[in-house]
């Protein structure tokens, strides 16, 4: 494939929260970036009100703090943009979108849902879709799996799931699951996965909740978890992606956040500086089944591309969350 790239001005990789993504434009050239497409793509946009183009509609997961909150600040800038930021508090979901409308008085809206929760993430499905119909019968649905945990030691989930797990790999694949009927009547929406450069390059199949004496540590629990999500992300690509509806899976970048200090220290970039889900977001097209890292398509670890070891997984996942795709 000949690769091409994603050339941005300089002040989109500098964006914050007061400044307007509309003014700027995204092109795609030949250069150095592989895995975003060279053709454009129309939005499939509708009318949500008879002076009032409804063009996109994000879901970005864990954006309260971090990369989500900075990602969320990004989009809800783009022009004829609904945003729906989710978090686990309700106070820091209000907080959020009352932070965002101050910059900008864009249509936003907060869920509520502990992802740890299936019965939550079930509710919050329902809730999503209210919402999503509510605001545009066919606009497209752009879902970001951001919400991620690092556990310095070992907790269970209301369902005995471990819980880097339970919120890392079983929440997306159930969210997801519920909410793939709705994006893939909506032309050109698509699924962006967090996985990281960070992932393991194995699966313990006997004990993939590490529950065995001496198995459990905070930084295996977390690779195992982003090895997870790349097979998982490369499943559903394989399953339901096109180039119309892509689903691709990227490493966020090494970035000063909560998570970076609890496991590796801070010595990653800014908040403000990491744009790279941002990104992915407003490409024009997206090579279906990609992982990106820093901006650039890779090769995720061997795992992910076993098309045996995937269905193991998606099998175990259909049993433990008690949903089938």
């Amino acid at each position: 494939m000949k690769p091409t790239s994603l050339l941005v001005p300089s002040s989109l990789l500098l964006l914050s929260s007061n400044l307007f993504v509309s003014s700027f434009v995204i092109q795609l050239h030949t250069s150095s970036i592989i895995g975003v497409s060279a053709k454009s793509s129309s939005t499939g946009s509708s009318s949500r009100s008879s002076t009032r183009m409804l063009e996109k509609i994000y879901i970005v997961t864990g954006s309260t703090d971090g990369i989500g909150q900075h990602t969320a600040s990004n989009l809800i800038n783009t022009p004829d943009a609904k945003l729906l930021v989710h978090g686990r508090n309700p106070a820091k979901v209000a907080q959020t979108v009352q932070q965002l409308k101050s910059v900008n008085p864009g249509d936003i809206d907060g869920v509520v849902a502990d992802l740890a929760s299936f019965q939550d993430i079930r509710r919050l499905a329902k809730d999503l879709e209210e919402k999503i119909e509510a605001a545009s019968p066919d606009a497209p649905v752009v879902l970001i799996n951001n919400a991620g945990v690092f556990e310095t030691r070992r907790k269970e989930s209301p369902e005995g799931l471990e819980m880097t797990f339970a919120i890392n790999v079983a929440a997306p694949f159930l969210l997801t699951g519920l909410l793939l009927p709705l994006l893939r009547r909506r032309k050109n929406s698509r699924i962006i996965n967090i996985s990281s450069i960070s992932q393991g390059g194995s699966i313990p199949w006997d004990d993939l909740q590490l529950a065995l004496p001496g198995a459990y540590t905070d930084h295996r629990a977390y690779s195992l978890s982003k090895l997870c999500m790349a097979m998982l992300s490369m499943e559903q690509s394989s399953r339901f992606g096109s180039a119309e509806f892509p689903i691709v899976c990227c490493d966020p970048g090494t970035v000063n956040t909560k998570m970076l200090e609890a496991g590796w220290g801070m010595y990653g970039v800014d908040v403000s500086a990491a744009n790279d889900e941002t990104l992915l977001a407003l490409a024009p097209s997206l090579d279906n089944g990609s992982y990106f890292v820093g901006r650039m398509a890779r090769k995720a670890n061997a795992e992910a591309y076993d098309p045996k070891s995937r269905a193991r997984l998606w099998q175990y996942l259909e049993e433990v969350t008690g949903f089938a795709y």
